[in-house]
């Protein structure tokens, strides 16, 4: 595609090579300054900007839009600037009293050389940078980080090995083609699974992209439960929504795992969310876990299904993951339709109903309520009859710190 827009690019530099010298280098240099205007607005500029426009503008003014008209006028200037300059210096060589510059095809070759030279200098320094990114080095870890919280750069600091992996805390970056996603893990014992606090994904050139939290919210005989967590920080989508999701993964997928803490949730703590997983026997086969989502207010989201295997997720032979959603699971699998949530704050009672007929009896009911912006979780287990109480704690890391994000709310999509 590139080498096609380049070949566009140069046809179109050759018929202006037809205007006068004056007008065609303006119109190249002209083209650069748009070029390099739009990749500065990109860069420097407001990253809600789209918020503060109307419907009507913001599809001409997305940044995929800008960024690609940037692209072509680069391309432009960066082929017709070149070629102009040369045809400029060529006709006053050739005006040259020396003989010798008027007929050498040495002397043509060489200004033709400079022009491609000058052409490519000037693609790479103001279209190339993102896509022609030198191979990054692999091999190293980092003990910390540090993001600029107005330009979203991200720097790495205090490396270390990464052969054999670091004990404690660091960074494991890996570079790809679309730019470097970055692990924020911690190891302590190399024969266990190592801890993923967060996974960031960077541009090629070091900017926050998006960030995922994933947290182990309960492990069962039956399979582990996870709460996904995912922050945008890109300005062409919505910032002011973290979208929240709980569902059952693998039992050794790398994730958060939670400490168990004394301390009792006060009252006037905000509720964030409400998660309600109910767990049926579907023996021999294994385990069917149903998870409704709620509004802190008790409305329902939504419900999802997920089923394990011998205590862990469940993958079909064609590879693809169980994982359905059914909107008629409240009365199919007596969940309510509406959260109590004062009532089940103050008694602490099982709010599920009976099952459908045909359905097993349920195993066990988890209930999990939301604070703190998801770092800590008030957990009641019920089953055989008895509540298990837990309240679940989080780490705050220093990306959670870094950019503030309490001003955008969480939601259960």
């Amino acid at each position: 595609m590139i080498t096609i827009l380049l070949a566009v690019c140069l046809a179109v530099g050759c018929c202006c090579l037809r205007l006068r010298f004056a007008a065609a280098l303006i119109l190249g240099l002209g083209s650069l300054f748009v070029s390099a205007l739009i990749i500065g607005w990109l860069t420097f500029g407001p990253r809600d900007y789209m918020l503060h426009l109307p419907e009507s503008l913001q599809t001409f003014f997305h940044p995929w839009v800008l960024g690609s008209v940037a692209f072509l006028t680069g391309m432009f200037a960066a082929t017709l600037v070149p070629m102009v300059l040369m045809k400029g210096a060529w006709n006053y060589y050739r005006s040259s009293p020396t003989p010798v510059a008027q007929n050498t095809r040495s002397s043509r070759a060489l200004f033709l050389l400079c022009g491609v030279i000058l052409g490519a200098i000037l693609f790479y320094c103001y279209i190339g940078k993102e896509l022609f990114v030198p191979a990054k080095d692999n091999s190293k870890f980092y003990r910390h980080i540090s993001i600029d919280p107005k330009s979203l750069q991200v720097t790495f600091l205090d490396p270390v090995p990464a052969i054999p992996t670091p004990t404690g805390e660091f960074y494991w970056p890996f570079y790809g083609n679309a730019g470097c996603s970055l692990d924020h893990c911690r190891s302590d014992d190399p024969s266990l699974p190592q801890i993923r606090y967060n996974a960031l994904g960077l541009t090629a050139s070091g900017t926050l992209q998006t960030r995922t939290k994933d947290q182990l919210l309960w492990r069962s005989s039956w399979g582990s439960v996870y709460t996904n967590t995912f922050f945008e920080y890109r300005p062409e989508y919505p910032t002011d929504r973290i979208p929240m999701r709980v569902s059952v993964y693998d039992n050794k997928f790398e994730s958060e795992p939670p400490t168990i803490v004394s301390t009792p949730i006060p009252d006037t703590a905000t509720l964030e969310a409400i998660v309600f997983i109910r767990v049926f026997n579907t023996a021999p086969a294994g385990a069917l876990f149903v998870v409704a989502s709620y509004k802190p207010n008790g409305l329902l989201v939504g419900t999802n299904e997920y089923e394990t295997r011998g205590g862990n997720w469940y993958q079909n032979a064609d590879g693809t993951w169980i994982d359905r959603v059914e909107p008629s699971g409240v009365n199919l699998f007596g969940i309510p339709k509406t959260f109590p949530v004062g009532d089940y704050r103050r008694n602490k009672i099982d709010p599920a109903l009976p099952p459908s007929a045909g359905m097993p009896t349920p195993l066990a009911d988890c209930i999990c309520l939301y604070y703190d912006r998801n770092f800590t979780v008030a957990q009641d287990v019920f089953q055989g009859g008895s509540r298990q109480a837990k309240v679940l704690a989080y780490q705050r890391t220093y990306e959670d710190s870094a950019i503030s994000t309490d001003a955008a709310k969480i939601i259960t999509p």
